[in-house]
């Protein structure tokens, strides 16, 4: 029922350790004859401490559970605790204890897709800050969440922190999509510069997707490939050079 692929590139001039993005896809299971698939993506930010670190915690914690307003707090708040006691593991000098103090910070995107039988189901995400959805349906884009226009897309997003007390003013700002699903629809989870360019190209040209599907299918068998086309576009300047992670979950249908 599900077919997922994923990848994730560092920015040019850094190491795998280094990549500051992170995901998760939880294994679908079955209860009474249903399945459901729960994936994150999340992007850590750069000038702040240990922020790969929080990105992991936060996508690890929060496929625990089906996206809510409550289990985001429960996912934020177990993640929280896990930086804090890794953080203390560390022996920091001085100057970098300050600036632990100030928190790590990271993007979540957070989805749940549920099959109710042969012919699909429901599914549910939930996103703060500028990681992307992209649902397509009949080859074309059938929504973008949460951004919709590129143009939206900014240095300045908002951003979950290691820090309770930094939190305080992100209910508000926190989206939330409920919709159902069909057989033959395609997830795609992206973090910010693929996430831009994908929306920027899908703005210019509506059938954008059977071309990106192809290259996708390509440059997808192997990881070398996939990284390959990533380097060419970031060369053609096309996409920012910043850590690039993408989900793609096809849906298709259950053979008897």
């Amino acid at each position: 029922m599900f077919d997922v692929k994923s990848y994730s590139i560092p920015k040019n001039g850094n190491s795998t350790s280094e990549n500051e993005d992170a995901k998760v896809i939880l294994p679908r299971k079955h209860v009474d004859g249903s399945s459901f698939l729960r994936c994150a993506v999340s992007d850590g930010a750069t000038q702040t401490s240990f922020s790969r670190l929080w990105a992991k915690l936060l996508v690890n914690e929060s496929t625990q559970f089906k996206p809510s307003l409550k289990r985001l707090g429960d996912a934020i708040h177990n993640a929280q605790l896990s930086w804090t006691n890794e953080i203390a593991k560390y022996d920091l000098p001085w100057h970098a204890e300050e600036k632990v103090k100030k928190g790590a910070f990271a993007t979540l995107l957070w989805l749940s897709i549920n099959k109710l039988d042969d012919t699909g189901g429901t599914y549910k995400a939930l996103a703060l800050g500028d990681s992307n959805l992209f649902v397509i349906r009949k080859e074309s884009l059938h929504i973008s969440f949460p951004i919709q226009d590129s143009q939206r897309f900014g240095n300045d997003p908002i951003l979950i922190s290691s820090i309770p007390a930094r939190n305080e003013n992100m209910a508000e700002r926190i989206n939330i999509l409920d919709d159902a699903w069909f057989v033959g629809d395609e997830f795609f989870l992206a973090t910010d510069a693929l996430a831009y360019y994908l929306l920027k190209k899908f703005e210019q040209n509506e059938s954008f997707f059977s071309s990106l599907k192809e290259i996708l299918i390509k440059q997808m068998v192997h990881y070398d490939s996939f990284q390959s086309w990533i380097q060419s576009l970031r060369e053609n300047n096309e996409l920012k050079n910043d850590d690039t992670t993408l989900i793609w979950i096809k849906t298709v249908p259950v053979l008897n």
